[in-house]
């Protein structure tokens, strides 16, 4: 992984980069049935720095976090947590959560059910602020 790109995940701790890197390499192995997003925080981009901070303070615990489809992905998701972050369990470094969440696939684009929220893109960035 090139520097720049393991700089985007510094924000959430040390071993993120490397989860990151992880589930890359079982996204390519199809070992997911459905790739998990997140690190949820980097689906964001606030538009408008007057909201930064009202943002992380409510998104805070939320924003190192993944969101997968399936108990599949889930629990392979938690393996890879475990193996990233198991020597880590001394120091105080933030495990990722994981939220189990149905995606629903439509015409190219990933759907959150119930939720009204869709993106066409292969990021999934949303963003916030008046456009």
């Amino acid at each position: 992984m090139k520097q720049a790109e393991n700089s985007q995940y510094d924000v959430y701790g040390p071993e993120m980069s490397k989860l990151v890197r992880r589930i890359k390499e079982m996204v390519d192995a199809r070992r997911f049935i459905h790739p998990p997003r997140g690190p949820l925080g980097s689906c964001f981009t606030v538009t408008e720095e007057k909201w930064v901070a009202l943002i992380e303070s409510i998104l805070e615990s939320s924003l190192g976090s993944f969101a997968v489809d399936n108990k599949n992905d889930q629990e392979l998701l938690r393996q890879l947590i475990d193996e990233v972050y198991r020597n880590t369990r001394n120091r105080q470094v933030r495990r990722p959560n994981i939220c189990l969440i149905k995606f629903l696939h439509k015409n190219g684009r990933t759907w959150t059910q119930g939720r009204g929220i869709h993106t066409t893109s292969s990021n999934y960035t949303a963003k916030v602020g008046n456009q």
